[in-house]
């Protein structure tokens, strides 16, 4: 429908092994987002994901005006 990681208003992080992990996620992340205006965001730490070899899933909400 159009929508760029510019709309993007809010990401929901689910990171196995957050400790380990938490770094490259950031680094991925912030080649997508605007670093200097973030969405809002949430990071859980969760024991395994559907997919066994999934370190990490995101869910994005965007907003399109």
């Amino acid at each position: 429908v159009g929508a760029t990681f510019g709309d993007v208003v809010k990401l929901n992080n689910y990171l196995v092994d957050i400790k380990a992990n938490l770094g490259a996620y950031r680094e991925v992340r912030d080649l997508y987002v605007n670093v200097k205006a973030p969405p809002a965001s949430t990071t859980i730490g969760v024991p395994a994901l559907a997919r066994e070899d999934a370190l990490y899933e995101v869910e994005a909400i965007v907003m399109l005006k």
